[in-house]
């Protein structure tokens, strides 16, 4: 930021009075970032805008694993563009769900009717938390982050799941879910592996 400041003083003639705290006469607040009418354009293309909420994205221990030859499959097409949209919203927005759309993406080559209702569900958890925003403030906390593994919570393989968030301003910056890349003998391998993923971000 100095650098920049720097280089505009070389160009112009200006005065730096320190962080901004009006802006055309008025307050500068908490910053929000959301994506409600992307929300609401969603559950309208797909019909379910007067939906019956959810309280969470997925079910608690919701499992993609699905071996039965008589599961009725569904369009790869349509599946992977809801899980598509519902990625992009993880990443950018909605961090709250973001486990849960990496659990769905899965199936993209192998969508079943389950499948599919679990993106529902994760759609009417949006309908009910439509207006819930990144909110970002001056707080003079210090940069932090929370770190956790499950231990073999995929059923399929074994793998274990590990996630993160780190936060600044009184919000999240950075997350990620994702699975790890070897089976995990203990739990406490599983959350050293996962330390060993954080340490690789931060460095």
């Amino acid at each position: 930021m100095d650098a920049i400041k720097a280089a505009i003083s070389n160009a112009f003639d200006c005065t730096d009075k320190g962080a901004t705290e009006l802006f055309l006469d008025g307050e500068l607040g908490p910053i929000t970032l959301g994506h409600s009418q992307y929300i609401n354009d969603m559950l309208v293309r797909y019909g379910i805008e007067n939906c019956r909420p959810a309280v969470t994205p997925l079910d608690a221990g919701h499992q993609v694993a699905c071996d039965n030859k008589q599961c009725k499959r569904v369009d790869i097409g349509s599946y992977q563009t809801q899980i598509g949209e519902l990625m992009w919203l993880a990443l950018t927005t909605r961090p709250d769900i973001l486990h849960s759309v990496a659990k769905l993406a899965q199936r993209n080559q192998d969508p079943h009717s389950e499948h599919e209702a679990g993106v529902k569900h994760i759609l009417r958890y949006l309908a009910s938390t439509m207006d819930k925003k990144l909110r970002y403030k001056r707080t003079g906390q210090a940069f932090s982050g929370h770190v956790d593994a499950d231990w073999g919570g995929d059923k399929t393989d074994r793998k274990s799941y590990t996630g993160y968030v780190f936060f600044l301003a009184g919000g999240p910056i950075s997350w990620k879910s994702e699975k790890q890349r070897s089976v995990a003998l203990s739990s406490t391998e599983a959350e050293l592996s996962n330390l060993h993923n954080i340490f690789n971000v931060i460095l």
